[in-house]
C-alpha cells in the first residue's frame, strides 16, 4: 500500500452542508475532504492556531498518558474508505515495540498533531476521495484572491465565523484571524 504524507490545509464548516470538515493536502496539491464532528474540528483547529485551553481537552490528556509512560505516536494513517465513511490507524511506539490501533481520522489527527507526528493516507484512498485543490478566483490586476465568505440563509452566527477563520487561515492572514478566533471562543463560551 502507497502512502502519500499530508498536512492540514484547512478546518471549518461547509456553507452548503454546514458539516465540519477537515482537509488533508499532499505534495501533489491532491486535497481530501472528511467530514468531521464539532468537537473533533474543535480539537484539530485548537492546536493549528497555537491555542493554550485553559483546561486539557481529550486530545491533550491522551498525550499526557502516552509523554508519562514514554509511548510516543510514530505517524496516522487514512488508509480505507467504505460507504462514506473514512477509516485510519494511529501507530504507537511503546517500548521500542510499534503496533497499530484503529481510529476515526478526526481524532487520530488531532492526536497526531498534538504529538508531532506525520500525517498520511493511502495512495487508493486519495484516488478515489481526493481531488486536485481548486482555487476560487477572482482577476483583479492579474493578481488572484480567494473568494470572501457569503452567509447563507439560516447560517448561524459560529458557522459563519468558523467558515471565515478557515478562509483567513488558508490566506495566510493570522492577525484576522485571531480576532476571528477570539469572536468564536466568547461565542462558545456564552454557549456554555
Amino acid at each position: 500500500m502507497g502512502l502519500l504524507e499530508v498536512k492540514v490545509v484547512a478546518v471549518g464548516i461547509d456553507p452548503r452542508s454546514r458539516a465540519f470538515f477537515v482537509a488533508l493536502k499532499d505534495q501533489r496539491d491532491s486535497v481530501l475532504p472528511i467530514l468531521i464532528g464539532s468537537f473533533e474540528a474543535e480539537g484539530i483547529s485548537s492546536k493549528l492556531l497555537g491555542e493554550d485551553p485553559s483546561r486539557p481537552s481529550a486530545y491533550d490528556t491522551i498525550k499526557n498518558i502516552l509523554d508519562a509512560t514514554g509511548s510516543k505516536v510514530t505517524r496516522l494513517v487514512v488508509n480505507d474508505l467504505a460507504e462514506d465513511t473514512f477509516f485510519a490507524q494511529v501507530t504507537l511506539n511503546v517500548s521500542g515495540r510499534e503496533f497499530s490501533l484503529d481510529c476515526r481520522p478526526s481524532d487520530g489527527i488531532a492526536l497526531s498533531l498534538r504529538c508531532e507526528a506525520p500525517l498520511y493516507v493511502a495512495e487508493h484512498v486519495m484516488k478515489r476521495a481526493g481531488g486536485p485543490v481548486k482555487l476560487v478566483a477572482e482577476e483583479r490586476s492579474g493578481n488572484p484572491k480567494w473568494r470572501e465568505a457569503e452567509a447563507e440563509p439560516g447560517q448561524s452566527k459560529l458557522e459563519e465565523l468558523m467558515v471565515k477563520l478557515r478562509l483567513l487561515v488558508e490566506q495566510e492572514d493570522y492577525d484576522q484571524a485571531a480576532v476571528v478566533r477570539d469572536q468564536i471562543m466568547k461565542l462558545q463560551q456564552e454557549d456554555a
